[in-house]
């Protein structure tokens, strides 16, 4: 019976966005289809309380030290977690954040998140953006196979880092069944406990304040947008670097928008199907979870047209050219004042978002550990 060992170290509650999505709807889904295998989640000891009350059979393992010290994390992974593993008898360790361990003698199967370092380096610093490609690169080097969420961020490791094909496998991520169970009620019987805290409607942005979300941009599209007049526009996610800037905006001063933070797990899903409309400006991503969750809410999503979201979205999101303020008007008037393109976008979008599942993403990275492991 074989000891997997879960690093989730970068794990800093509220504070990474979908990667804190990608652990806490995987773990419990690939744990509950091998409970005969043995799972170690270990996590630094800030994180240790927000996952006590996460379902599946895995034993936790607190490491002494803060993810949020940055410095002192990575040591730890890098030399502390790695002389561990041969007294707990661990078989293989699947790295979850993008890393991998400095261990050569035990298989490790590593997600690889996104490569936006190379694709944006102007949002990094030279010392930031050098520490994650050496990360990155070891974490190449030192796994046996590579996870990616998306094919785009597969043919981004294949061409840049070399690697073989058949060495990458596409994990995709998926809504949660929370966000499907909240699509199937209607709007207006939604917890009156959540629905009173927005009494006008809105246009929703689920996004981290980081800088390659655009959510300056996103506020010129809500205010140049004739149909959002008498509307509030929402954003939700996790605290970053843009926030000061951003509360900066008319929108905000004048009360017509506001920044809710990093919302609990029963709630998020409400929100978004109270929305009226999901707006996603992004520059990058690796995958875009929010585009799905709208999807399964119900919820029609405008959206970026980059290559990941095309090949999320399919046909059931309107996409707009990254930083074209103008069609991003366009397409949100359309959202909310054309009925035919709403309910074509509500109907293709649910389809869509029933086409991912996690115990499907469960299932292949199950089968890349047990290839890894053979």
């Amino acid at each position: 019976m074989p000891v997997i060992a879960l690093n989730a170290l970068y794990l800093k509650p509220g504070l990474v966005g979908g990667t804190e999505r990608y652990l806490r709807e995987l773990i419990p889904e690939i744990t509950r289809l091998r409970p005969d295998w043995d799972w170690d989640l270990h996590v630094c000891r800030n994180a240790v309380a927000s996952l006590e009350g996460l379902p599946g059979s895995f034993r936790l393992v607190p490491h002494a030290v803060d993810s949020t010290h940055r410095i002192r994390r990575i040591l730890a992974e890098q030399f502390g977690f790695p002389r561990k593993l041969k007294d707990l008898g661990t078989g293989i360790v699947l790295n979850l954040g993008s890393s991998a361990l400095n261990r050569m003698d035990i298989p490790q199967v590593s997600m690889i998140h996104d490569l936006q370092h190379r694709h944006l380096p102007g949002n990094f610093g030279t010392v930031e953006r050098a520490a994650i490609e050496l990360t990155v690169r070891l974490a190449v080097a030192r796994s046996r196979r590579c996870l990616t969420p998306s094919h785009t961020v597969k043919d981004d490791l294949v061409r840049l880092f070399g690697i073989p094909e058949n060495h990458v496998s596409v994990t995709p991520l998926a809504a949660s069944k929370a966000f499907h169970w909240a699509g199937s009620v209607p709007a207006d019987e939604c917890p009156a406990d959540i629905s009173r805290g927005f009494p006008r409607p809105f246009v929703l942005s689920p996004a981290a304040l980081r800088p390659h979300k655009d959510l300056w941009r996103l506020c010129e599209i809500f205010a140049g947008t004739p149909a959002c007049a008498g509307m509030e526009l929402v954003l939700t996610g996790a605290p970053g670097p843009e926030q000061h800037r951003l509360v900066s905006h008319p929108l905000f001063r004048s009360g017509r928008a506001r920044y809710l933070g990093w919302l609990p797990e029963p709630v998020i899903p409400w929100v978004y199907r109270l929305a009226r409309a999901i707006v996603l400006p992004t520059q990058f991503e690796g995958f875009c979870l929010p585009v799905l969750e709208g999807f399964a809410t119900g919820t029609p999503v405008v959206a970026s047209d980059l290559p990941v979201i095309r090949e999320v979205a399919g046909e059931a999101a309107l996409l707009v050219p990254a930083g074209d303020v103008q069609a991003g008007c366009q397409a949100l008037g359309q959202v909310l004042t054309e009925l035919s393109v709403r309910e074509r976008l509500i109907l293709e979008g649910r389809e869509q978002a029933g086409r991912f599942s996690w115990k499907r993403t469960a299932e292949l990275t199950l089968d890349v550990l047990q290839q890894a492991m053979a």
